[in-house]
């Protein structure tokens, strides 16, 4: 049979008692001294840690309050997008119009090969004789101008007024005054050498003279083809 020792008094109260007192001590660590394990995460466990200790500050400064840095973010925002509101809020008529132009520029028509692309000024003594004429009028204005400036010999300045009315009669579709330009203009470079645009020019005449079913003026033309040797029925390529 195993010895049995027995313990009684004080020392048998001792040994029934201290688990107790252990569990109680394990109890009032958790409950007043919180901040243990937050010491215990970085850098193992540290002793000078307290309740009443705080985490070290890494800036000598304290961080704005939150309301100001929101309220300062606000304004800012605030401030950037007023520009963008007031250019929203713009009517479209404080931008007066852009003036046109009275600089036209001849360029090369679709059934045209010979004009120049030569700046011609609408501000001619004609036009400003008739401001409020059609395009038709203008054609026409610029093409007695022509007339008058190639009696005076000046052939330079009545062939820019010729392609300038070419070019108004094309967009008009003003096919007499455009055949007369073109007759008078193939004249003008068949003086100055340049038979082949000349007969460009005057075939170009006959066909709008015989549209509009002007036999005579037509025949002029032919006559000039003819005088010129030109090609009667010449197929023009290069519009």
């Amino acid at each position: 049979m195993g010895s049995v020792v027995e313990i009684g008094g004080l020392a048998g109260w001792a040994v029934l008692a201290a688990p107790l007192l252990l569990l109680a001590a394990a109890l009032m660590m958790a409950l007043f001294w919180p901040h243990r394990a937050a010491a215990t995460v970085h850098g193992g466990w540290r002793d000078d840690v307290g309740p009443s200790a705080a985490p070290p500050s890494t800036s000598s400064e304290s961080p704005p309050e939150s309301g100001i840095s929101n309220l300062a973010d606000t304004e800012s925002r605030a401030e950037t997008l007023e520009p963008l509101k007031k250019q929203r809020a713009e009517p479209l008529d404080q931008h007066p119009p852009r003036p046109l132009s009275t600089n036209v520029m001849t360029t090369t028509a679709t059934e045209d090969t010979a004009i120049d692309a030569t700046p011609v000024n609408l501000t001619h003594r004609a036009l400003r004789e008739a401001p409020s004429a059609t395009c038709e009028a203008a054609a026409r204005a610029l093409l007695d101008e022509a007339l008058s400036e190639r009696a005076a010999g000046n052939d330079t300045t009545a062939a820019e007024c010729l392609r300038a009315a070419i070019i108004i009669a094309t967009q008009s579709a003003s096919h007499a005054v455009h055949a007369a330009a073109r007759l008078e203009l193939g004249d003008i470079v068949e003086a100055q050498g340049d038979l082949q645009t000349a007969c460009e020019h005057w075939q170009m005449a006959r066909s709008l003279f015989e549209d509009e079913c002007s036999a005579q003026e037509a025949a002029k033309c032919e006559k000039r083809m003819i005088k010129n040797r030109c090609p009667t029925d010449w197929v023009l390529n290069q519009f």
